[in-house]
């Protein structure tokens, strides 16, 4: 598997990316909206005094952090969070509570961070301190009120301290100046006694310095109390879209890969002259919008969907180096393959080569052809095979010139009640003969070969084979059926395959961007379709002995025919006789909202004239 299968499963499935990102976005954004808004309030709580000491001992510090640890996971314990519903009034449970909050230890600066989420921003902050002060509470801390009293306690006697230095100095100082042996004892003495009270308030004062004793690990107070927060910290709605897009396009993924392992249908892969179950793929073409002439190889030559008919007509005679194709049968796996609109088509580009072409509808049961060239089905092929006795000038009857030069038609008929009987009548053989005499090539549009057994009666009539599917349509289990029914006889040979209904862009590596290199005729119809060109005058009708669809003209008294009846009549469809009404081509009537017809003029149009 290559690049470009993985690009083009992209183009091939972009509804499934589309619809699958679309819905995930729009889940993840309408999920979000629907949640609350959530708020974030935090506490900082330090623990040990480390900090507060200019020699912090390294053991203290290192179960200060232990203790933060212990504390952390105490705060969400029962002991911690039942006093603080208790003093709060909350409604919640203290598992609840403990899922609103998380804690986080800052091993490297001995900090316990307490944070607390709630829908109301108050209420978040509340709770965050509240949570610290219980835990302060539980705590072995120092009381405040003592440690305030030996700190000033401390400071007195640093007072007091500092004074008898002076004193003891000033003494000193005066001695060297006194004369009397009595001033001087007395002032020795003084100094002793004030050497004395210095070393007992410097005793006083290291055992208060050790009872505050300032490296205490397991002490806890707040470092940043918990503030009322003033925008939310949640949903995040970016992050939720994103999430929600990234699954959706996981999802598009999977249900892509159960499609395409599901998916039974063959694929154009870019490359004419490559091999579908051992038959040779000879040419494809492009799906035509609704506005394209479906003769698209008269109606714009200088197109790229022309240029793929002429291709395909170049492969189908290399197809047969040693010998000569005179008769071709195109047929398909199933219908609305579009082997029709592929038959005249490579009719009109052989035709338009010089070749004499004649093309045979032998599709007894739906003809189409004389849709696709505009022209009347009142007699053709059925009436010729159901003929009682052959009629040399039959053959010229019923052939009709069309607008192409080359190119005569030979339409179905009326449709027969057993179409495979007809077929398989010696006179097909010798109608085929008939018809070689008057062209180089003819043309065999049948019936689909998985379906009806027509098209194996055709195939051994004909000197080639083009197997017409469907682009991502036919499948595998089908085109396989079709390829067994046509090797299956005596002689059979492998068709050659013609992919229909490809995309433009899997036909770009062709340079066949036939969507923007149209040639318009200025004479082109309305309707895409075209006139047909005034027939050699017959007489007498033919026989409809064997046809089913035999139609007696009903008219009224004043000689018309209704709408639906002519169309009947003429083999054609009642969308196509409406058309030829408003265009002029078949003389009509209107009378308030519907067509009425002549009964003499439709005769005369049934008879080719």
């Amino acid at each position: 598997m290559t690049l470009k299968y993985y690009l083009s499963l992209i183009g091939r499935w972009w509804w499934v990316w589309l619809i699958s990102l679309a819905l995930a976005l729009a889940s993840g954004y309408l999920y979000t909206q629907r949640q609350p808004r959530i708020y974030m309030s935090r506490t900082t709580l330090m623990v040990g005094q480390s900090i507060a000491n200019p020699n912090p001992d390294p053991q203290y510090i290192g179960l200060a952090r232990s203790l933060a640890q212990i504390y952390g996971d105490l705060a969400k314990r029962l002991p911690v969070t039942q006093p603080v519903i208790e003093k709060l009034g909350l409604k919640l449970t203290p598992d609840e509570l403990a899922k609103r909050m998380e804690t986080r230890v800052l091993f490297d600066a001995q900090l316990l961070e307490i944070t607390v989420y709630d829908t109301d921003p108050q209420w978040a902050a509340t709770i965050a301190n509240a949570v610290a002060e219980e835990l302060i509470r539980q705590s072995p801390s120092v009381d405040t009120e003592n440690e305030r009293f030996v700190r000033q306690q401390l400071d007195d006697l640093q007072s007091q301290i500092e004074k008898a230095d002076a004193d003891i100095k000033s003494l000193r100082s005066a001695i060297l100046n006194m004369t009397s042996a009595t001033e001087i004892n007395e002032a020795q003495s003084r100094i002793r006694e004030l050497e004395q009270l210095k070393r007992d308030n410097q005793s006083t004062y290291s055992q208060l310095l050790l009872s505050l004793n300032t490296n205490r690990p397991n002490t806890l107070r707040v470092m940043e109390p918990a503030i009322v927060p003033d925008q939310p910290v949640g949903p995040k709605l970016t992050l939720n879209v994103a999430i929600a897009g990234a699954i959706g396009l996981m999802l598009a993924v999977a249900t892509i890969v159960f499609l395409e392992y599901m998916d039974d249908t063959i694929r154009w892969d870019g490359q004419i002259h490559s091999k579908v179950m051992g038959m040779p793929v000879l040419g494809a073409m492009p799906r035509l919008s609704s506005k394209d002439e479906r003769l698209i190889a008269w109606s714009a030559p200088h197109s790229g969907a022309a240029e793929l008919v002429r291709q395909l007509r170049t492969n189908i005679f290399l197809a047969r180096p040693g010998g000569t194709t005179r008769v071709l049968l195109v047929t398909s796996p199933a219908s609305h393959d579009g082997k029709t609109l592929i038959a005249g088509n490579l009719a009109v580009s052989i035709a338009s080569a010089g070749m004499r072409v004649v093309l045979v509808d032998t599709d007894l049961r739906i003809p189409m052809l004389h849709e696709l060239f505009d022209l009347p089905n009142t007699r053709g092929l059925t009436e010729l095979l159901s003929a009682d006795q052959p009629d040399p000038f039959a053959l010229e009857e019923v052939l009709l010139p069309t607008h192409v030069p080359n190119l005569m038609l030979l339409p179905a008929g009326r449709p027969p009640l057993d179409p495979m009987t007809l077929l398989a009548s010696p006179r097909l053989p010798a109608l085929l003969d008939g018809l070689r005499e008057r062209a180089d090539l003819i043309i065999l549009d049948s019936p689909p070969v998985a379906t009806m057994p027509d098209a194996l009666i055709l195939d051994a009539l004909a000197d080639a084979t083009l197997l017409v599917v469907t682009a991502g349509g036919t499948s595998r289990r089908l085109l396989q059926a079709a390829r067994n029914r046509l090797m299956e006889r005596e002689g059979g040979r492998l068709p050659g395959l013609v992919f229909n209904y490809v995309s433009s862009g899997g036909l770009g590596g062709y340079g066949y961007t036939y969507r923007y290199y149209y040639y318009r005729p200025r004479e082109r119809r309305r309707f895409g379709w075209f006139r047909r060109q005034p027939a050699p005058a017959t007489n007498g009708a033919s026989s409809n002995n064997g046809a089913a669809g035999s139609t007696e003209l009903a008219a009224d008294r004043d000689g018309f025919v209704e709408l639906e009846a002519a169309a009947a009549y003429l083999g054609i469809s009642p969308a196509t006789a409406r058309r030829w009404c408003e265009s002029g081509r078949l003389p009509a009537t209107k009378q308030g909202r519907r067509w009425k017809v002549r009964r003499a003029d439709l005769e005369t149009m049934g008879r080719g004239g």
